[in-house]
């Protein structure tokens, strides 16, 4: 029979049986010696020899009960992992979908949904895999290389630009302010604000307002956005 691992939470293999997990300790000749991963909190001295995929001695005694829910656990933090670097669901949707059906005892000791969509976002920097397509303010993630300016005076002007227009801003139902400025390819900001009306259909964001300054003036190419709400 297939010897069976689990990801540990490091991405080290651990060699899963019966119940219970066993992490690598040494190789001698060839043989790959494992010891019960309760080695230094539960002071488990059981251990187990493989080489070429099969046992060559089968685990020895341990001084505690299996956790099949510990190790289903595992598994389901490492599936979210993979689907983080190939599915472009937004975090929240992403550990919805992985966690829907896991029994209570596996969800039980799973870190919380916070912290799981922490590690789908985290994955994903890592692993450059593509974007998601975000459902709320909550799963926006802005790359670290997109998200520092070194000291850059135009951005530094396209950020106070904005922010001057975010306080022109018309939103007497919202009460949510938002500023854009926009940069065409000649250097030229053009600002905009969020103009809002009771006929919801009329109103205009702050970056169309912006965008459609620019064009109603002549300018079609563009290189970047600043927003400020």
């Amino acid at each position: 029979m297939a010897l069976e691992y689990v990801k540990s939470n490091k991405g080290a293999d651990l060699l899963v049986v019966e119940g219970y997990t066993f992490r690598k300790e040494k190789t001698i000749n060839g043989k790959l010696i494992w010891k019960c991963t309760e080695y230094r909190i539960g002071k488990c001295l059981s251990r187990c020899h493989t080489k070429n995929g099969l046992f060559v001695k089968r685990p020895s005694m341990h001084n505690h009960v299996p956790d099949v829910a510990k190790i289903e656990t595992r598994k389901a933090i490492v599936d979210i992992k993979q689907r983080a670097t190939s599915s472009t669901d937004g975090p929240h949707e992403l550990v919805a979908t992985a966690t829907q059906g896991l029994s209570s005892a596996v969800v039980g000791q799973l870190p919380v949904f916070r912290h799981l969509k922490q590690t789908v976002r985290r994955v994903r920097r890592v692993n450059e895999a593509p974007m998601s397509n975000p459902t709320s303010l909550d799963d926006l993630s802005m790359p670290v290389e997109y998200s520092t300016t070194a000291g850059d005076p135009v951005v530094k002007e396209l950020i106070l630009k904005c922010q001057q227009a975010r306080a022109r801003a018309y939103c007497p139902y919202s009460k949510y302010p938002v500023g854009a400025a926009l940069l065409t390819k000649e250097g030229k900001i053009f600002q905009g604000c969020n103009v809002e009306n009771a006929s919801y259909g009329l109103t205009v964001c702050a970056e169309r307002t912006a965008i459609q300054k620019a064009i109603s003036e002549g300018y079609r190419e563009f290189c970047a956005m600043a927003i400020n709400w």
